[in-house]
């Protein structure tokens, strides 16, 4: 059963003489004295627990491929307009962005700065100038064979990718990989790390008011959702964290 944000939010109204009481949905089942910021953190991971079924699922990573298989990814100008669209958001929301990793991880501006939005600008920079080359047919040395012919490599997209994001930096290691997805013209099932909650929160908002909703979904949740994605078949997976984790995925 899902939890409603609206009744979510009214937990911080519960506060008596520095407790904290609530009923709702078994959080805290009896009076119990706890921080007003162990709640709100206790709050993110609840809010970012919305989670949606396997069904859900499902529909939202089909809806990626059958956006891809109608060609929208492969010209050149729908890549740039994407990438574009990456950095404006990182530049029209960096306060937000700022104010969910303090949060998360006590990040101050500096250290989201050079860890964070440095490495994604410089990708999205690289990408924007170099994009136009990198499409072009690479033209190959002829054999015997092909001798008559005009003989050449074309690059074409892999399809749609799954990107598994971790918690530590939860907005470079998301925001990355997807530039590199963009720019070779696949679709992306994003999947931030539920353990830093309000940054996962902030890209399911952010990501669809800049990017392609079809082809650039956001799914949250934990290791539940996790599983039931690496069930669906993807054309290539995007994921840093532990090698424990890391050999699941190889073997999805």
């Amino acid at each position: 059963q899902r939890e409603d944000p609206a009744e979510l939010g009214r937990l911080a109204q519960c506060a008596d003489g520095g407790c904290w009481r609530t009923q709702h949905a078994g959080i805290l089942s009896r009076p119990c004295s706890v921080s007003l910021e162990s709640l709100r953190r206790h709050l993110t991971v609840v809010l970012c627990e919305l989670r949606p079924t396997m069904e859900e699922i499902q529909t939202v990573v089909a809806g990626a491929r059958a956006a891809f298989n109608l060609g929208k990814t492969r010209p050149l100008e729908f890549r740039l307009q994407q990438l574009r669209a990456m950095e404006k958001m990182l530049t029209e929301r960096k306060d937000l962005i700022l104010e969910a990793l303090q949060k998360d991880l006590h990040k101050n501006a500096f250290a989201v700065d050079i860890y964070e939005m440095v490495g994604i600008l410089n990708d999205i920079t690289l990408a924007i100038n170099k994009l136009p080359k990198w499409m072009e047919p690479e033209h190959v040395s002829k054999s015997m064979m092909t001798i008559m012919d005009t003989v050449y490599i074309h690059r074409q997209p892999l399809g749609v990718v799954l990107i598994i994001g971790a918690w530590n930096y939860p907005l470079a290691l998301v925001l990355q990989p997807l530039v590199g997805a963009i720019a070779a013209g696949n679709a992306a099932v994003v999947k931030p790390s539920e353990l830093s909650g309000n940054m996962a929160q902030l890209l399911a908002q952010l990501l669809p008011q800049y990017l392609d909703k079809e082809l650039y979904p956001v799914i949250n949740g934990g290791v539940k959702e996790s599983t039931e994605l690496l069930s669906i078949r993807f054309d290539h997976i995007l994921y840093t964290g532990s090698a424990a984790v890391g050999r699941i995925v190889m073997e999805a």
